[in-house]
This record gives C-alpha cells, structure tokens and sequence, in this order.
C-alpha cells in the first residue's frame, strides 16, 4: 500500500458508537476548526493573559455571572462585572465596587465589646441582614478600643492630574480598603475640581497603607497638589453574622480591651444588597419553585434559590443593572458613587424585575415586573418608559402624550431573559420564544407574538447572538440547542449533546452562559459539571462554529464572557475571581496553555479480515510552536479493551518522519501540545502502510 492521507473530518462527535465515530474526531480540549483554502484542520486556540495589573489581579468577590462593555459620552470604555454579591466597573485599569447600598441608618449606642474578642456586636432592630452581607460602618469614637470606623486629617494632600477624573488622597496609615468609603469634610475646590464634588461621601480604591483614590465628576484642568484642611471619616466594610432579627455582629482589626455594651454613640450603617447565591440551592432538574411550578408546567416568580446573575446594559451612557427580583439600578461612571435604585427616587418605577434590556430605540424595558399604575406584579409583564427615558418620576406611567406602556405575554411560565435588537426584540420564558416589534406610533409600540413554543430558554445567560446578524442561538429547557434567523426557531443538530446533558449538574442551568467569538464564528456554551472533582461550577464548555456546522468540546472554569466588542479582546471571568484577555497569543499568562489536545475515533485501515501494517507517521503543521506529542493507538475490533499505544514521542517543525512498528486493524491517533507557547495547525494526516496476510 502507498502512503496514504487519513481523512478525518472537522468537528468533534461523541454521542456516536466507536464504529460509528470512525473517520471522526472524538475528544479534545482548546481545538478549534479553521477553514484554510479546501479544507478545514483543527488548530489550537489562542492564548490568554489576566485583565488587571497588581494587585487588583482577583480581586473579584463572589463569582462573577455577567460581564458588559459600553462607552461614556467622553469616549471612556467601561466594563461592567455583576458577580453573586457584588457590582463591579473597570475603568481607568482600576477595579471598582459599585454594588448599591440597600438602606442606612443612624444607630444610637448600638455596640457592645467583649474583653480579648475581635467580634462585636450591633443592635438594630429589623436589619434584614443575612449572614454573608455586607454592612460599611463608621465610629469615631472607639469602644472598647475598637473602632468599627476610620479617621484622619491632612492639609494640600490631594493630588490632581490634568485630564483625570481621580483625585490621589494621602494619609499615613489610613486604615482603608478598597470598597470601604469616606466622608469628607472642609476640601476646597482646585485644579477645576468643585469643592462640592470633593466633600461628599466616595468609595475608595486603596493604592497602598498611606495613600487612596476618590473619583469625581469634573476632570483636572492641571496637575496640582492642595484641596485644603480636610477631615474626613472613613465607612469601613464588615462581613455580617446574624444573631437574631434585630442583632448581627462583625469581627474588628482588633481584640477589644474591655467588655462594653450599649456604647459607641452615634453610628452610621449602610447595608449593601444582600449578597445572593453562588449556585442554585434547592432547584432539581428543570424546575423552579415548589411542586409543578416550573420549566414544564404553571408559572413560577418563585427564584429565591436560584443563583445570582445579572442583567447589563447601558441607556445612553448609564449603566443599567438587575437581577433576577432587584429594582433598576442605575450608574453615571463616576467610580467613587456607588449604583443606585431608580425605583428610590422615580415613584413609578417598577421596583420588582426578573431582568431588563434596552432596545436599539432607547427604550428601558422591564421584563417580569409590574405594571403602571397598578403596580400589579406578574412574572409574564412587560412594562417600558417613554423613549429614552425611565430615570425620571413618570416616565413610567402610561399617558396620551408618551411612550410609555405594559403588556403581559400570553405564555405559560415566566419571563427568561430578553434580546435587544433593531426593530424586533426576543422575549424567552421558560417554556415560549416571543417577539416584541417595535411599532413607531402612540397606540400600539411594541408588538407581542409568540413565535415558539415548547423552546424556552435554559438559564438566563444561555442565549448568544451572532455578530450583527439576526442570528441567535441558546439552549432550551427542551434540551436542545435552538437557532432563530427570522420565522420560527429550529433545531440544530449537536452531536455532542447528549455528552454535555450526562454532564450537566442537576438544577444549575442558571450557571450556563453562552459567550460569542465572531472572529472564530463560535459560540461558547460554558456550563457547570458535578464530574469534574465534585465542583459544582462551570468547568467546561461546548463551542458551536456557527459558519463550519462543527462542535468542539473542551474545559475552562469561566463563569461570563463578552466578545472584544468595543476592546481589543474578548474578556472572560474565571471562577477563582481572576478576568482575563482571552484570545491573546498563545500562552497561559506566559506558561503553556494546559490540556490541550485532539483524539480521533477509530480508524479501519485493513481491507476485509486482514490486518495493516503501520511503519512510519509522516507530520504535516502549519505554524507550530515547540512541538505536540503524536500517539497511535490500534486494536482489531470495535470493542476490543486490548488497545496497544505507540508513543511516537514529540514532533516538531523537523520532524520529517516517525518510524513505528504497528499491526492492527483499526487504529485511532491522539495528538498533545504541551509546549510553551502552545500553537499549531494540523495538516495532511499521512502514514507508511503495508499490507500483511494476517487474519484476525
């Protein structure tokens, strides 16, 4: 026999038998498919490299769900990260928390101190904390010689720099951390920076023990150093353990002194938003709620159990954000002011929200909320503010002179998520894909149809639209991967389907969330496993090349994703808090990219009975890096367990041939980067045969 080429098809299959799988790729990890010319060879995929600098690298807390990129006005890029607990904005190459502050108040002799112990004690009567919240507390006047708070005093230590909006404070030995806040006092306006926007309460972003960061709203003029005899009061951030309806306790920097209780004066508490769940507590399968309430049956807005994502988006330059049973909140990028909840200062804004989005017209719409001016909840409402508003008391509520309306959808569940699109907007529930078409006049706006049914959307992130296209693709409750390009949905065939739902882990569909990759044409399924060491966290993804028909598979602990978008690349949050550029070259983080390899099913290279001598494996890459470890593995049936491997060790740009010495009747090759940087296309699969007499 010649040499021969071994023609592998592009794409991996893993729901066939072996047989069945022959000429097929079967497994890999970090492969992708790329169409060169004719043909279509896997490659490996591009590198990754962390998002922030020291020391804000993983400085994410809680697990982040949700990651949005828009643009200020003044051109200024914003990434905005919702996590299980927190909000969060990149900007300025600093990480700033901006999760909103739930309520305050002013306590009166309220702590209580025990001699030798960190932990103190706070009476407030119905706090509504749970334990895991998070509550920023001031104290000038120590307890015990705890202070819960923080304080200080400078003169012309405020530094500006021209054409920044961040003001460089130092105090030696603050005490602060980033998140924490302070209240500033008596700072005169300079470098053409109001007094006014100095002397309020800003969050804080630490640089190191005897220097802090505040953002304003006016940038520098100039570079200059001054603002004046300031005071100021530090709110610093606590952890909350409940002890009772009406008491909590924090731990402090320090054993207090002496057992004090019903001290402490006045004391100010803020509580941020409760922090809400890593992952799906009680939910099983593909239901919601109690009995028959779920995905296949009566409605349920019962989600209290479910993990926490978020919705992002942007009306105009403000950022929009909820999650699943939160008010609206807003934030005008400013660092140092934390979001706030519209529904707090517009009276008729909905203040119950399954998720949002905001349509190409700039309109705010609420999907799963209640309507005006009822206030009616239903988890099938859709409510909308009058065009390019919603910030404003009245925008809201329906008149003959605004755009404002309601409607409830005629579907059998509850409002999943929403995909914002020119002239036509996707509205999934659990169980039912509508359209909503925007229709310009004051009687009608927007236009509900049901276009599906029996297709509903999995998890709230596990829907991803194709570029510009009116593509999109998600996974439905009916466990099946869905595409709409116009008229009804239809179902793609996935052969790696059924891999990914022996997987799946039980009630965390939430967990899921589709990112794309247009330059690749891929869509990215990233979804939690309970095989993968007992994790129950995204820890592998199925890819769709959406231009190819091909699936691939492959692990990577990432928990959101967003396409490069407005940045050069796209981002990725990983579940140990760290956010990465992915698709920056071949490294990861300058090691080796880890796992990365292809297998091919089984191969029948004998003709009839007989069996095929193998002498020689002749390598063909396009731009390979380092090198990739080639094996043969081969055996004489289909379900044979008495497989021989032939390790033909590594192969490199020089390797013009691997002698071997292998008699089989079907072989399969299985082929491992592990070189630093990790790159490499595969080409011409060729190999020396020759036949034997042998019968098997």
């Amino acid at each position: 026999m010649p040499i021969i080429e071994l023609p592998i098809k592009p794409g991996i299959i893993k729901d066939n038998s072996r047989l069945q799988s022959e000429s097929r790729w079967i497994d890999g990890d970090k492969i992708r498919f790329r169409r060169v010319g004719d043909r279509t060879m896997p490659e490996v995929i591009g590198g990754y490299e962390d998002l922030f600098d020291a020391p804000t690298s993983g400085y994410v807390r809680g697990k982040a769900r949700t990651i949005h990129v828009y643009e200020t006005n003044e051109n200024v890029r914003q990434v905005a990260v919702g996590t299980s607990s927190d909000l969060y904005c990149y900007t300025g190459a600093l990480l700033w928390p901006i999760t909103p502050i739930r309520s305050n108040q002013t306590l009166s002799n309220a702590i209580t101190t025990t001699s030798g112990s960190p932990t103190v004690s706070i009476t407030s009567a119905t706090h509504g904390a749970t334990s895991g919240d998070y509550v920023l507390l001031d104290q000038a006047a120590p307890v015990g010689d705890i202070n819960l708070g923080s304080s200080g005093s400078f003169t012309d230590k405020i530094t500006a720099i021209a054409q920044a909006k961040t003001l460089v404070i130092e105090n030696a030995a603050h005490g602060l951390s980033t998140g924490d806040a302070v209240s500033i006092s008596g700072a005169t306006g300079f470098a053409g920076i109001p007094a006014s926007e100095i002397n309020k309460t800003l969050t804080v972003y630490v640089i190191d023990a005897d220097m802090f960061i505040v953002a304003v709203d006016t940038a520098a003029t100039n570079d200059a150093t001054g603002g004046g005899a300031v005071t100021w009061i530090g709110h610093r951030q606590y952890e909350v353990t409940v002890v009772d309806a009406n008491t909590y306790t924090v731990e402090a920097k320090n054993n207090a002194t002496a057992s004090v209780s019903g001290a402490g004066g006045s004391l100010r508490e803020e509580f941020l938003i409760p922090v809400g769940n890593e992952t799906s507590l009680s939910a099983s399968g593909y239901s919601t709620g109690g009995y028959s309430q779920g995905y296949y049956s009566a409605p349920s807005s019962s989600v209290a159990t479910t993990a926490r994502t978020w919705t992002l988006s942007n009306l105009g330059e403000i950022l929009i954000a909820n999650y699943i049973n939160s008010p609206l909140y807003r934030w005008d990028n400013n660092p140092s002011i934390r979001a706030v909840s519209i529904s707090a200062t517009v009276t008729d804004a909905p203040v119950k929200n399954l998720t949002h989005m905001v349509t190409p017209e700039r309109f705010l719409v609420a999907l799963g909320t209640s309507d005006q001016p009822s206030g009616t909840f239903s988890p099938l409402t859709v409510a909308f503010a009058d065009q390019e508003k919603g910030l404003t008391t009245g925008d809201w509520t329906p008149s003959s002179t605004n755009t404002a309306g309601d409607f409830i959808l005629g579907g059998t569940s509850r409002i999943v998520a929403g995909c914002a699109m020119p002239g036509l907007n996707l509205v999934w529930t659990l169980n039912e894909l509508f359209s909503i078409q925007f229709v310009p006049n004051l009687s009608t706006i927007f236009r509900p149809t049901l276009i599906g049914s029996g297709c509903g959307l999995v998890g709230q992130n596990a829907w991803a639209r194709a570029g510009d296209s009116g593509s999109v693709y998600w996974l439905s409750t009916s466990k099946e991967f869905m595409l709409w390009a116009g008229g009804t949905p239809t179902t793609i065939s996935c052969p790696v389907k059924d891999f990914l739902f022996d997987n799946l882990a039980d009630g965390q569909e939430a967990l899921i969330h589709a990112g794309t990759l247009d330059s690749q044409n891929e869509i990215y399924w990233f979804y939690p496993t309970t095989s993968d060491a007992g994790v129950t966290e995204n820890t592998r993804y199925i890819c769709l090349n959406y231009a190819l028909l091909t699936w691939t598979v492959g692990t990577f602990d990432i928990t959101a994703f967003v396409d490069r978008g407005l940045e050069e690349y796209p981002i990725a949050a990983f579940s140990d808090g760290t956010m990465k550029l992915m698709e920056k070259g071949n490294t990861a983080n300058g090691s080796a990219i880890p796992s990365v390899f292809l297998e091919s099913g089984w191969i029948d290279t004998a003709e009839g009975t007989t069996q095929t001598f193998v002498k020689r494996y002749i390598p063909d890459f396009a731009h390979l890096s380092g090198g990739v470890n080639v094996k043969i593995l081969s055996k004489d049936y289909p379900q044979s367990s008495n497989i021989t491997t032939t390790d033909l060790g590594n192969i490199s740009t020089s390797t013009l041939k691997k002698d071997c010495r292998i008699t089989a009747r079907q072989i399969a090759l299985r082929y491992d980067w592990q070189s630093n940087p990790t790159d490499g296309r595969l080409g011409r699969i060729e190999l020396d045969l020759e036949k034997t007499n042998r019968l098997r």
